[in-house]
């Protein structure tokens, strides 16, 4: 049920020496060996570059299958534009940021997957495939735009410079996340990485997941890089059927011991699926290795797509790791914590067949202090919680001005945050209303309780978000340590240019209150994918939040202009975020 699997610093590669990805997960202990450091760009970046335009090969998700269904419909809450004096908002990061950071050496890319972490006075944002800090009190940008392989240590993404037939592609980065950790005081980002061949752009194999940690509570200083093999064809010392394998979408989760990341374990090559794979790393390790502690990290490891699922033929996806909140009242939590020798908690969806659901996996990895020895050894139980909240996967989305559509996914768990002794998680679900069918959120706050060694649970809290028409999708739910906070999202529909907005969340009450337009978007979405009557456009995928000593921040996709012009050939997409502080009343 789990392994043991070592991990090894590897920065400043080359797409060539990627292979330095396999080999390093072994029953046996092995030496981190430390080859370089990475972080934000000194040089000026947002530069232009000439050369061909196009995007690299795409990492699909694989969505469940739609059915037919009799969905639910919920009170709808009303939308105002009157942006309260608490929030601090501003434009994030834009398509024309990611195609021009390297000096142009950028894929054009959709859609910004969002990572967002805050703490010590820092924001860091990154989305597919740039990071940029930014100032917690003003919300201004400090310095330019990283690109991701940058700052990773790897090269270009795709070095225009150099004419085909040369070498001139990077590896395949994909999904940021990132999470400052308030007990070592260090930001932790991590990406999936894909080998390619340096000259045809075409997957070699090899896969990692990349891990950046800051060397102090200053994120524009330097970061050390760990990579954790994921290719699982035995190179790596586990062997999965249908490998080498991906990790598509890696969710990442803190508690007191360690850095948590999960895995939708695909074949890089075929079709097979895995499910996912879950990973315990000591963060306290990972910080000291940082400062350049010598010694071999271990890794604690979980194959949950191998365990049983409730339902014959059903294979666990997207099992969230829960973040939990600073500062907060946590004596509930660190008895049951220390009566199992350390807790990390997981929620995830339960609909494997696309018939819809009412019921949500709550996980617990126990013996997590463990990741701190030579030979970690995590405990797993699942409890499935029956609630009165029906989700399925939603259609596609309709956009104000355009016949174009958006993805909305599936009803996959998004973010998932620990506050109270609680987990509080939501989905993308379809749900309808007067005008017909369209998209919404279910979420949950569900409460673990342990029966001496047996885990249960119990809802908390429970509902829905609805607009009138208009759809609400990819939900992220951040509170203080009183509680309160909010539940970021994007708001899309015939009466809103696709926007960044949030609700009033509350540990008790769920959301309540009208859905407020953080920034409001201007333009329908046009881009690559965007083709009417023929295909939709990937959409932001999930928000992100984070909470900062009683403040709650978000970001999520909208569009901040109706193009970026054709320089640089920044007019194949008009993405943006928004990124706000808001500072909720208690």
């Amino acid at each position: 049920m789990s392994r043991t699997k070592a991990l090894r610093i590897c920065s400043g590669l080359s797409a060539l020496a990627l292979t330095c990805l396999v080999g390093v997960a072994q029953a046996a202990p092995a030496a981190l060996t430390r080859m370089g450091s990475g972080g934000l760009d000194t040089a000026p970046s947002g530069l232009s570059g000439n050369g061909p335009e196009f995007a690299p090969q795409p990492v699909q998700d694989n969505p469940l299958p739609a059915g037919t269904l009799s969905v639910p419909t919920p009170n709808s809450a009303s939308v105002t534009n009157r942006v309260p004096h608490s929030v601090l908002g501003a434009s994030g990061l834009n398509h024309h940021d990611q195609r021009t950071a390297d000096n142009g050496h950028q894929f054009s890319l959709e859609p910004p997957d969002q990572g967002l972490c805050v703490g010590n006075g820092y924001v860091i944002e990154a989305v597919n495939n740039v990071i940029r800090v930014r100032s917690a009190a003003t919300n201004a940008p400090m310095g330019g735009v990283t690109s991701l392989s940058r700052f990773f240590g790897f090269g270009s993404e795709f070095d225009r410079s150099q004419p085909a037939g040369a070498p001139r592609f990077g590896p395949f980065l994909s999904d940021p996340k990132c999470v400052y950790d308030v007990d070592t005081k260090r930001f932790f980002v991590t990406e999936l990485a894909i080998a390619t061949d340096p000259v045809t752009d075409a997957f070699t194999g090899p896969t990692a997941i990349v891990i950046a940690v800051s060397t102090s509570s200053d994120p524009t200083q330097p970061f050390a890089v760990f990579v954790l093999s994921t290719t699982n064809d035995g190179s790596n010392g586990i062997t999965h059927p249908n490998c080498p394998c991906l990790p598509d979408q890696p969710l990442i989760g803190l508690d007191s011991n360690g850095l948590y990341i999960s895995t939708n374990e695909f074949s890089v090559f075929g079709n097979g699926f895995n499910g996912s794979q879950l990973y315990g790393i000591s963060k306290q390790k990972l910080a000291a290795a940082a400062d350049g502690a010598t010694g071999a990290i271990y890794v604690g490891y979980v194959n949950a797509g191998g365990l049983a699922t409730p339902d014959v033929g059903g294979v666990w996806y997207s099992v969230q790791p829960a973040s939990y909140t600073p500062n907060e009242d946590d004596s509930g939590y660190n008895a049951e914590a220390s009566a199992h020798n350390g807790v990390e908690y997981f929620l995830s969806a339960l609909e494997f067949f696309g018939v819809g659901d009412t019921r949500v996996a709550l996980w617990a990895l126990t013996n997590t202090n463990s990741l701190q020895t030579n030979n970690p050894q995590l405990g797993v139980q699942i409890k499935t919680i029956t609630t009165q909240t029906f989700y399925t996967g939603p259609g596609n989305l309709n956009q104000k001005g355009s016949t174009g559509q958006i993805q909305s996914n599936d009803d996959r768990m998004n973010q998932v945050t620990k506050n109270g002794n609680t987990l509080f998680g939501a989905v993308n679900t379809a749900l309808s209303d007067s005008s017909g069918a369209k998209a919404g959120i279910a979420y949950w706050g569900i409460k673990p309780h342990w029966n001496h060694n047996t885990l249960s649970g119990s809802v908390a809290v429970q509902g829905y978000v609805a607009v009138n028409g208009d759809s609400v999708v990819f939900p992220s739910i951040a509170m203080n340590r009183d509680g309160v906070g909010m539940m970021a999202f994007s708001l899309i529909g015939p009466d809103y240019y696709p926007s960044a907005a949030f609700v009033r969340f509350s540990n008790h009450g769920g959301a309540n209150g009208p859905v407020v337009v953080a920034g409001a978007g201007v333009a329908p979405y046009a881009s690559f994918g965007v083709v009417p009557g023929v295909s939709a456009g990937r959409w932001g995928d999930y928000s992100a939040v984070a909470d900062d000593t009683g403040n709650v921040w978000g970001a999520a996709e909208y569009i901040p202009t109706a193009s970026f012009g054709a320089a640089a050939n920044g007019g194949l997409a008009n993405w943006g975020t928004f990124v706000w502080r808001y500072t909720p009343d208690n």
